[in-house]
């Protein structure tokens, strides 16, 4: 039985196709099919067609060569197919008369998947599979268990995640339909194999009823993983094989097989095969290829076609990549690819009701994505998009103080672990250098007057081609403290002191018994204010100040401060106005706010703002002008919430200088305003 079995399996593969042709051909509904131009040859069989996922590629078998071989054709810029070219790689593997057929294009490309029996290798028909290469598709290799057995194993369909495979294997307890005329038909069973998470496959299980009714065959899973095609001869066909079309449930059940009686005839009607755009079907009938437009209301769900080439940055090299498709709303992986190793090429098809997230993974390169939202689909389309990888981060930043955060000019030095220099920098307050992805850098900052930052810096966990980096240098600071002393007796006076720098915008408050650390290089202004005195200013540059044996740096002079008595005085050094002017400048508030703490914090005196000038000039102008100098710096003070009973300006021209006015430094000393204590009440 089972050599009658075996000689009827071969038998099937010529005489279904030799089967007496009948002229009379019946046609389901108004659908015109006609054969594909270009492909079909007279005196000779064309069989079992498969078409890419982008329509432009179809791979047959035929009998032209004296034998069952596979064919290639591409379809044209004007819609024609091209003449055919036997695909020498796999049609020479073996004997010249060996068994090659059923083929299947995987939708990415890159497979290519069929059964063949191979006199010196195989037992019976198996199911092999051809890597795309740089010229042209490998040698055959076979999937082995648990695909392959040794009994029959046929027609392949590999779904678009290549995932899941169907194909078919003989029915042992009904192997052969006799019809009417004693015409006899090969009966198989469809079946499915999955893979797991090792990406290898598992047993594969017979499909149930309603698929398997006991004489099917050409199974073809479609592009939406979920539409099953296939041929059955069963209760209400035509007679022979007709085909079928059924959908995955979401429970994983499989509905019940409709005819589709567009394309069925009373002949033998095999291997459908659809493209992701769905509205197009190649088959077999007659002997011959044919094509038909197929109706809306069986056409799978809509998709689009991604394809594309995986590349290093200049596209000059392929990246092999594992090509993930998300769920961007969940996260959830829906299924995985691997891209053509030699040329980087991948394709997939994506079905509505997704909003997808690509990934293009190598642990080598930085990862790309594309979103694609799929939820509201309404036609088909393609989309050609080159993943460009890259080994390489671009690190992109600034120095600045690490306490101010203003940005600071530094040299910048990168080395490897190793030791070897890879950039440098000079003089630079930011950056913009490229370094190598999954690397370990020890990078160097110098910058004057600023401690030596030495970092580490990886880009093994980056996942964007860009790394945002701040550098923060240490400024370097001295350990000072500034002495206060009372003028009449040169004791010291506790003091609440404010350092404002002149360099930046820095502002430090101490009392005078405590240590503060200034920056080494910058300038301060020194502000003394103590209880029962006049307020104390000086002015010290870090740089210049004398460290004490135990470390501290100190002033060549403290600060002085005078008693608030009757008749003690205090020259404002901080007053000015423009030439020849009783307008105040600008930069005179400082002083000015002094004086207004001062009076509030002793509210019972009764001060005389005093203006003084130098000899240059008339007598009299000069003494107007400092009558109108003391004026306007009382005014001020009033406008600040001052009593006028605290105040008294007086104008003293240059009736009292407090130096001769013998050299244009003595006279710049004349030119002065005056606090003085005329009583305390």
């Amino acid at each position: 039985m089972k050599n009658f079995v075996l000689s009827i399996i071969v038998l099937s593969l010529s005489t279904i196709l030799f089967a007496q042709k009948i002229e009379n051909r019946t046609t389901g509904g108004d659908v015109e099919k006609k054969m594909v131009e270009n492909i079909n040859l007279d005196k000779f069989i064309d069989f079992a067609p498969s078409i890419s996922a982008d329509g432009k590629t179809m791979i047959f078998e035929s009998d032209r060569a004296k034998g069952w071989k596979l064919f290639e054709t591409k379809l044209d810029e004007n819609g024609n197919w091209s003449t055919p070219v036997s695909i020498e790689s796999i049609n020479n593997f073996g004997r010249k008369n060996d068994l090659i057929a059923g083929p299947n294009i995987s939708y990415d490309g890159n497979s290519l998947y069929f059964f063949g029996f191979f006199m010196l290798s195989s037992e019976s028909e198996d199911i092999f599979v051809s890597n795309r290469e740089a010229e042209g598709w490998s040698a055959p290799t076979p999937l082995g268990l648990p695909i392959n057995t040794d009994g029959y194993e046929g027609f392949p369909s590999v779904s678009s995640d290549g995932k899941s495979m169907f194909f078919i294997r003989v029915n042992e307890s009904n192997p052969v339909f006799v019809d009417s005329l004693g015409n006899e038909e090969p009966c198989f069973e469809v079946w499915e194999a999955t893979k797991n998470e090792n990406n290898q496959w598992n047993e594969p299980n017979k499909l149930p009823a309603p698929i398997n009714l006991g004489c099917e065959r050409s199974p073809k899973i479609l592009a939406d993983g979920n539409t099953l095609l296939f041929s059955s001869i069963r209760e209400g066909g035509q007679g022979l094989y007709d085909m079928y079309q059924t959908n995955r449930q979401t429970d994983g059940n499989w509905s019940t097989p409709i005819s589709l009686d567009f394309v069925n005839t009373i002949e033998n009607d095999l291997s459908p095969c659809i493209s992701a755009s769905g509205d197009l079907m190649y088959f077999y009938s007659n002997e011959d290829i044919y094509q038909v437009q197929i109706p809306p209301k069986y056409r799978q769900q809509k998709n689009i076609t991604v394809e594309g080439y995986v590349t290093t940055k200049d596209g000059f090299e392929a990246v092999p990549a594992r090509v993930l498709i998300k769920d961007e709303i969940s996260g959830a992986l829906i299924s995985e690819i691997e891209n053509n190793v030699i040329d980087g090429w991948y394709s997939l098809v994506l079905t509505k009701g997704h909003h997808y997230t690509i990934e293009f993974v190598n642990e080598n390169y930085l990862p790309v994505a594309h979103s694609y939202d799929l939820r509201e689909l309404e036609e088909y389309r393609e989309e050609h998009v080159n993943a460009i990888m890259s080994n390489k981060i671009n690190v992109l930043g600034e120095i600045v103080d690490e306490e101010l955060l203003f940005k600071v000019n530094a040299a910048i030095t990168i080395r490897t672990k190793g030791g070897e220099t890879v950039k440098t920098f000079a003089n630079v307050d930011n950056f913009d250098f490229e370094l190598d992805y999954k690397k370990e850098y020890l990078i160097s900052v110098g910058a004057d007057k600023y401690q030596l930052l030495v970092d580490t810096l990886t880009t093994s966990t980056s996942i964007e081609p860009i790394l945002n980096k701040t550098f923060k240098v240490k400024p370097q600071k001295v350990k000072f403290k500034m002495d206060v002393v009372n003028l009449n007796n040169n004791s010291k006076v506790k003091s609440k002191l404010v350092f404002k720098n002149k360099n930046r915008n820095e502002t430090i408050e101490a009392n005078s018994d405590e240590f503060v650390n200034l920056r080494s290089g910058d300038r301060y202004e020194v502000e003394s204010t103590s209880e029962g005195y006049f307020f104390g200013t000086t002015e010290l540059v870090v740089d210049e100040l004398v460290a004490g044996p135990d470390g501290v740096f100190h002033t060549k002079e403290p600060i002085v401060v005078t008693p608030i008595a009757v008749n003690s005085s205090l020259v404002l050094k901080g007053i000015r106005f423009d030439t020849n002017s009783s307008d105040l400048t600008d930069d005179s508030q400082i002083e000015l706010k002094r004086i207004i703490q001062m009076i509030k914090d002793n509210p019972g005196v009764v001060v005389e703002i005093a203006a003084h000038t130098d000899d240059v000039g008339d007598d009299s102008y000069n003494l107007n002008l400092s009558k109108k100098r003391a004026q306007s710096v009382v005014d001020y003070l009033l406008q600040n919430e001052l009593n006028a009973g605290n105040l008294v300006p007086v104008g003293y021209g240059m009736t009292r200088p407090s130096v001769p006015n013998d050299s244009e430094e003595n006279r710049a000393k004349n030119r002065r305003v005056e606090m003085s204590i005329l009583k305390i009440n």
